[in-house]
């Protein structure tokens, strides 16, 4: 199948790009790639990355960036240079692949690298900047109706702040008058927020009618700080700065829009794993945010004595344990998932494990996320079958 899609693509690269589904071509031979990468396989999953790369017009630079890692891992620096150039490409700047913490050290100990680098400052990005601007505006418009104001209650004291200053600060003893001031802020509040929500729909709905989903490719990879809230949850990636997080929080703002979001993830102009994040809060798709591993270790609590060898071996050392929706079956799931361009939920944990277990792997891979925990336990008889129910980790 793999072979027969290559030559249609060498006959007719402009028809098969045009009609590419992403979820269907692409995703699931970097699903492929990024499991190699598990099993420390860098040859393969550099093989099956050239092999998706050829399947689609534009791939996604957290690809590029896992390819060329595997690429140095396997001695073939040049072939890490041209998937750097592709991420240079889409505007992000030479110079900060230089202090990447990856690449870091490859610039310091390759000779070839200024050579590189001199190349790569040449390359002029095909992006556009005024969108980006005009993103990051309307991004900066919607957290102001989060933003509004600061609302503090201390004991019998209302403190209310606009914009950073105090426009309240009152004793009120009576607690029906200060319910009743509490609930007037709040009201006024919540009229200015839907103002403003309403007005950035809009324009959020102008954007996309004018110019397309604004994907990497558009508006280039992250050049700018949000500054109230975390860019994305840290067990989405590594390096946020490989991806275009910008449209990401926008469209956090505006899940809404599912039609638009499914339309760009099948175009690659999204990430699945991105609109799984925007989706997952939903109740309809509450099975999203629910695949994740607990890395943990048991103790037994203060004077509790456990003659069992088997725990005597076990407990302080680290176990894991899969946590999956009860709700639907292990195909239902997997359907739904590969719907989205995600992988199959044991695939998803083999990530989850593989991240857990290397934390500081220089690879950008998505998946659910693992909860490191400590837990204490009354009974030797309570430790003992919780052991027994996990698998160590090694």
């Amino acid at each position: 199948m793999k072979k027969l899609l290559l030559l249609i693509l060498f006959l007719f690269p402009k028809t098969v790009f045009s009609q590419t589904d992403f979820t269907k071509i692409y995703h699931p031979i970097i699903n492929e790639a990024e499991l190699a990468i598990v099993e420390d396989n860098h040859a393969e999953a550099l093989s099956l990355y050239k092999e998706a790369f050829l399947l689609v017009e534009k791939p996604f630079a957290k690809d590029y960036y896992n390819a060329a890692v595997c690429a140095v891992f396997t001695n073939r620096l040049s072939l890490a240079f041209e998937f750097l150039e592709k991420i240079v490409e889409k505007g992000y700047p030479v110079d900060s692949l230089r202090k990447d913490k990856f690449f870091k050290s490859v610039a310091d100990t390759s000779k070839r690298w200024n050579v590189f680098e001199k190349q790569a400052k040449l390359i002029k990005p095909t992006i556009n900047i005024e969108l980006r601007d005009s993103l990051q505006k309307l991004l900066e418009m919607r957290e102001k109706s989060i933003v509004l104001n600061d609302l503090s209650f201390l004991d019998n004291k209302v403190i209310l702040k606009m914009d950073g200053k105090i426009v309240i600060d009152t004793v009120i003893v009576d607690k029906t008058r200060r319910q009743g001031v509490v609930d007037s802020v709040l009201k006024g509040r919540s009229a200015k927020s839907n103002i403003i929500r309403k007005d950035f729909n809009e324009k959020l709905d102008n954007f996309l009618t004018i110019n397309g989903f604004p994907d990497e490719n558009m508006i280039g990879l992250i050049q700018f700080e949000i500054k109230h809230k975390q860019v994305i949850p840290s067990f989405y990636t590594i390096n946020p700065y490989f991806e275009n997080t910008i449209s990401l929080e926008v469209f956090r703002f505006n899940t809404g829009n599912k039609n638009t979001l499914l339309q760009a993830l099948k175009e690659g102009k999204i990430l699945p794993s991105h609109v799984k994040s925007l989706f997952s809060d939903s109740p309809e798709n509450n099975f999203l945010n629910q695949d994740y591993i607990s890395v943990f270790q048991i103790r037994t609590e203060n004077n509790l004595i456990c003659e069992s060898d088997f725990l005597k071996e076990k407990i302080d050392k680290w176990f894991w344990k899969k946590n999956t929706p009860a709700e639907m079956s292990e195909t239902e799931l997997n359907e739904k998932r590969m719907n989205l361009g995600l992988e199959k939920i044991e695939d998803n944990f083999r990530k989850i494990f593989f991240k857990a277990t290397y934390p500081k792997t220089p690879f950008i891979i998505h998946s659910g996320g693992y909860r490191q925990e400590l837990f204490y336990v009354a009974t030797c008889e309570t430790a003992e079958k919780v052991l027994r129910e996990s698998v160590e980790l090694k």
